[in-house]
């Protein structure tokens, strides 16, 4: 959760203090300070991934977001080819320019669209909104731009052209995956709040007290789709509810 992975930094940060401190003047503040960005930097942000994986439609948000990211670095390329001519960082990556950085936003944006509408007849409306999805995600494709530079700064600071040869071609897989971990950030926030997956709930003891009150908490939730419910004696009640939900499963026990 949240707090462990609080308590994990903050105990990563002491331990390299530690190793700062005993250690002087072998070890620079410099080196220090990488040991402390390579564990949030590949070590969480890998994690957060891993754990959307994990999530209802797991394996469909997460090929949204590496697609959607590779998308915009694809139609990044394309159009800075094509039509660059305004530099974006001169001296950090002379080649990536702001017609590029557009041309990948608007790949994102159609990539996205397609995908959520696709994903929206075939899951039964799994995105509510395939449009704002594709704004959300649009936006957090500019965060991409920042990761893919991030990594180039810290391989010009270093001297070296890839993180590794894991890859024929391509170099490690933080090479490929640099501006990915950027956008997965933007992306999980968005499609939490306006982009996201609806959920299918089936409610257990509908008519009883927690059951009308997740009920009523769910009006507050119009993206997500109440598809069962099951209730005992109060037959009244749970005829308004089917009324009002439309649910595809109904259970009725008695008791």
């Amino acid at each position: 959760d949240r707090h462990a992975e609080t308590v994990l930094l903050v105990l990563y940060f002491v331990l390299c203090s530690m190793n700062y401190v005993f250690h002087y003047p072998k070890k620079s503040i410099r080196e220090i300070g990488l040991y402390f960005l390579a564990f949030p930097y590949t070590g969480l942000l890998f994690s957060y991934i891993y754990q959307s994986r994990m999530l209802m439609h797991g394996a469909i948000l997460v090929w949204l977001i590496f697609l959607s990211s590779w998308a915009a670095d694809s139609c990044a390329y394309a159009a800075g080819m094509l039509f660059g001519r305004h530099k974006m960082t001169p001296v950090l990556s002379p080649k990536k320019t702001w017609e590029g950085a557009v041309g990948g936003v608007l790949g994102a944006f159609l990539l996205t669209y397609f995908y959520g509408l696709y994903f929206s007849v075939k899951q039964q409306g799994l995105f509510h909104s395939p449009l704002k999805l594709a704004l959300s995600v649009a936006v957090a494709s500019l965060f991409s731009i920042v990761g893919d530079l991030t990594a180039s700064g810290i391989k010009r600071d270093f001297g070296i052209k890839d993180y590794s040869h894991l890859i024929p071609g391509h170099g490690g897989i933080l090479d490929r995956f640099d501006s990915v971990l950027f956008t997965y950030l933007l992306c999980a926030g968005f499609l939490c709040s306006v982009g996201g997956a609806t959920m299918r709930i089936v409610i257990l003891g509908s008519t009883g007290s927690i059951g009308t009150q997740t009920l009523e908490l769910l009006k507050d939730h119009p993206e997500h789709q109440v598809i069962g419910l099951s209730a005992g004696k109060n037959i009244a009640l749970l005829e308004e509810q089917i009324r009002v939900w439309k649910p595809k499963y109904l259970a009725v026990y008695d008791e």
